[in-house]
Formats: C-alpha cells, structure tokens, sequence
C-alpha cells in the first residue's frame, strides 16, 4: 500500500503504513510478518468484519490476543514476540506456554456472555445491562452488539476489583437506522445520568437525578476511541472521594 492510499482510506491502516515504510525506505522484508501486520490494524483499531467476528474468536490472532490482555506473567510478553516474527499466529498459539493459558480464558469469556446475556434488554436500538454485583476484570465490548444485532448503542455499568465503570458505545456498520431521537449525544447524557445512580442499591437506571441525590465523588474520564468500522465507546470511571 503506498503512503498516499493510507491517508485517503477512511481508516488510518498504521501497521501496514509503517511495514510500507520498512519495506521501501530500509529494506525490510515483511512477507515473514504480514498476517501480523494485518491483524494488528484490525485489532488496534478493532475493525472486525462483524460483532461475530470480535466475540467468537475463531481466528487464532483472536485467541492471541485474548491471551496477551489478560496475562500477568512478565516474562510471557518476551518470549512470545521473537515468535510472531518467525511462525503463522495459528503455531504460535499453539506453543505449551501459550496454549495451555487458552482453556480458563475461553471458559470466563463463555461466562461473561451467559452473564451479559442475563441481564441486557434492548430498548429502541439501545443496549442497557447492569453486571456490577458480579465483579469481572474485563469484558468483550462487542458482547452486547452480538446478543443484540439490530442494536446501534450500548450503556452499561461493570465492576471490577478496582473500580466501578459506566461504559456507553457506539457500533459501525450495516445497522438498522436508530430512531431520530435516538443520537450518540443522548446516550452520553444517560452515562452521565447512570453515574449519578451508581451507589445507589438499585445501580442502574437512564434518568435524570436529582441535584440533592449526588453523593460526593470524583470523575475520571476516559477518552472515547473511535474506530470507523469498528466502535465508539467512552467511559466514567466512579471512584469515592476521600
């Protein structure tokens, strides 16, 4: 790909623009990375073909990937990168040390949909679920878009070992047309407004509060990423204040 069609496509391709620039610049040869290089732009930029695609993970970069999130070993990170430049990802995740980690994680994603599952409902081409009595470190955000196809936007409230998260997303693509009242400012504005609740025992509801209802806390933002073909998501990270 030559540089001028990567800043004409309507998705920065990053990966593919620097092998470019390796490749013509310094002689670097990237047939040995190119799957790497291609599914690191999807990945980064989580432009998969599809919600089915980012929550089924039948490619093995998928599993990779699941894998390199979630490991708290230091010395994993090492010893897997000098092997995405020398094997197909579908042998590299087959190594020992990196496929024996596969089976729990697969098992707790399993879960985190059974999970979402349960508690999502769908309203007007809005996604809404509330899993903080059930704390999880992480999540696939695509879950609720793959449960709820006809669905353009997602607000939900998560719980962690470190924290309570008020999440609101955005999906790309061939959706059905939300209705016209229906727009990204709105449902930032229901963020917001579930923030305010987020102590309360009932957690979750998208209204408006009461000046006098707010407890006293701080806000950390989070800037929302933007994937053309991908998904939007900003989130509210509610810590109490001291």
């Amino acid at each position: 790909m030559q540089p001028e069609e990567v800043l004409r496509s309507p998705v920065h391709l990053v990966h593919q623009f620097l092998a470019h620039i390796a490749a013509t610049q310094f002689g670097f040869d990237t047939a040995p990375v190119a799957e790497l290089v291609h599914w690191a732009d999807i990945v980064d930029g989580a432009q998969y073909e599809s919600p089915e695609a980012a929550v089924e993970m039948a490619a093995p970069a998928m599993k990779l990937t699941l894998i390199i999130e979630s490991t708290q070993d230091p010395a994993f990170i090492p010893k897997l990168i000098p092997l995405l430049t020398e094997m197909p990802l579908a042998e590299v995740l087959s190594q020992p040390f990196v496929a024996n980690l596969l089976p729990p994680l697969l098992e707790r994603h399993k879960e985190a949909i059974a999970l979402i599952r349960s508690r999502a409902e769908e309203r007007d081409g809005t996604i809404f679920f509330d899993i903080t009595d059930h704390p999880l470190e992480g999540f696939n955000k695509f879950i609720p878009y793959y449960l709820y196809p006809n669905a353009t936007y997602s607000i939900g409230l998560s719980k962690s070992s470190f924290r309570t998260k008020v999440a609101v997303g955005r999906i790309r693509g061939p959706r059905p047309t939300p209705p016209r009242w229906l727009t990204w400012p709105r449902c930032a504005s229901a963020t917001a407004a579930a923030a305010t609740r987020v102590w309360e025992p009932s957690a979750f509801r998208p209204t408006r509060p009461t000046r006098r209802a707010r407890p006293r806390r701080r806000l950390w933002r989070n800037s929302g990423r933007t994937s053309h073909s991908g998904k939007s998501s900003a989130a509210i990270a509610l810590r109490p204040t001291p």
